[in-house]
């Protein structure tokens, strides 16, 4: 099953009780309602998964959160949800594993954690991944550290 189709067999209200006490436990402000919520799961439940191998996986950390991570077939690395679009992520299996080792909603509760760290839209997201890639490329340029901030300190 992939991530879309699983996010969608829980009841809306549950899971946006669940997530939001998640956000409380770990000091996070969230400004967005239940509205707000409703319109990201409007968005989810209409957004064209990209179909993948690939698995969402989460793993136990000491202060009672989970490391959410896609794992991909004969690749030894993990990667990060952040900095992948939704119809990608929601096109992800559900790994059964993972559901086992911290419960069937606490798993989608964290994954949608990680979907919503730049916001409860996919445009939010998407901004915020372009901004990064952008950073990003800004800071390939300086290869000449000393130099670079000779520049900024003159």
């Amino acid at each position: 099953m992939n991530i879309r189709e699983y996010l969608l067999t829980f009841d809306i209200i549950e899971l946006y009780d669940e997530l939001f006490k998640v956000f409380e436990n770990c000091g996070q402000t969230v400004t967005a309602g239940r509205t707000q919520f409703y319109r990201f799961i409007k968005e989810i439940k209409a957004t064209k998964p990209i179909l993948s191998q690939g698995v969402i996986c989460t793993r136990p950390c000491d202060d009672d959160t989970y490391d959410v991570f896609v794992k991909e077939p004969g690749d030894d690395e993990n990667y990060s949800l952040l900095f992948i679009k939704w119809e990608e992520i929601l096109g992800y299996s559900a790994d059964e594993e993972s559901i086992a080792l911290c419960g069937r909603l606490n798993y989608a509760v964290w994954v949608l954690w990680e979907m919503t760290w730049f916001g409860f839209t996919n445009k939010e997201n998407e901004a915020a991944i372009s901004d990064i890639e952008n950073d990003t490329e800004d800071t390939e340029d300086i290869t000449d550290l000393e130099g670079y901030f000779a520049a900024l300190e003159s």
